[in-house]
């Protein structure tokens, strides 16, 4: 920025200049000779810079040399394929443990309906056998009555006819 204005400084002959001209003439000539020399040890060449340059994406495909069928993921970074693997661990067992509570569940549900199968059914025969109990003595309550009719020769509306309830 200062080199040309040093090479015009430079053309002024400052011997022939008269007065106070001539000193500060030759004091603006030191002054815009030091900045130069200054700018030019300030001043750094231009550099490329420190980062790694960028890799350009290329469309060809990964090969593995130890190819197996059997291995579904393959990881090259090791901890990250380790972890993989056992979070497939923990959804595994996770699944299985949800599948036991199911079974466990059921299996409770279907005991506690045989109970209140095997409760109703007692109950059942209880009433059967009190039902029962209480025809036989309907029968017998009105077969005395039969008898007792027959006995009386009694006409009109049979007592026979009358229900109990």
């Amino acid at each position: 920025m200062y080199a040309p204005v040093k090479a015009l400084m430079d053309r002024i002959p400052v011997e022939e200049l008269s007065g106070k001209a001539g000193p500060t003439a030759s004091s603006a000539r030191e002054l815009v000779s030091g900045l130069l020399a200054s700018a030019a040890l300030k001043r750094r060449p231009l550099r490329l810079q420190k980062f790694k340059p960028v890799a350009i994406q290329t469309y060809v495909p990964k090969f593995q040399d130890h190819y197996s069928i059997d291995k579904k993921r393959y990881d090259p970074n090791r901890d990250r394929a380790d972890q993989a693997k056992l979070a497939f661990q923990y959804k595994k067992e996770f699944k299985g443990a949800q599948r036991e509570l199911r079974k466990d569940a059921a299996f409770v549900a279907r005991r506690r309906i045989e109970e209140i199968k095997e409760k109703d059914a007692a109950y059942k025969k209880s009433m059967d056998r009190a039902m029962g109990i209480l025809a036989s003595q309907e029968g017998a309550m009105r077969g005395t009555l039969w008898l007792q009719e027959a006995e009386k020769g009694v006409s009109g509306p049979s007592l026979l006819e009358i229900t109990v309830d």
